[in-house]
């Protein structure tokens, strides 16, 4: 006899890649960055926090969230990580 799956058995799952976000905005395509997002991308490429940002630029914890929130947004980037290699791969900031 064939086994019968109980109404609550969860569903297929997904295929993960279904799920993702669309990955960091193509390098042809130009993202035109304010020079205060620039700024801010590279003092994330160099590792700081938002708190040190805030102190190095001399502004508040929201600016920078908004600053950060903007660069997120323009790169298609899902979190500091992918910001970091966008700079890199774009050329925004030079490889150490």
């Amino acid at each position: 006899m064939a086994e019968q799956r109980s109404p609550r058995e969860p569903r297929r799952r997904r295929n993960p890649t279904e799920q993702r976000r669309p990955a960091a905005a193509p390098l042809q395509e130009a993202v035109d960055l304010t020079p205060r997002e620039t700024e801010i991308l590279t003092l994330i490429s160099d590792g700081l926090s938002n708190p040190e940002i805030c102190d190095r630029l001399w502004l508040s914890m929201p600016t920078v969230k908004t600053h950060i929130g903007h660069l997120l947004a323009k790169t298609h980037s899902r979190d500091r990580v992918q910001l970091v290699l966008y700079a890199l791969r774009s050329g925004a900031v030079p490889p150490d």
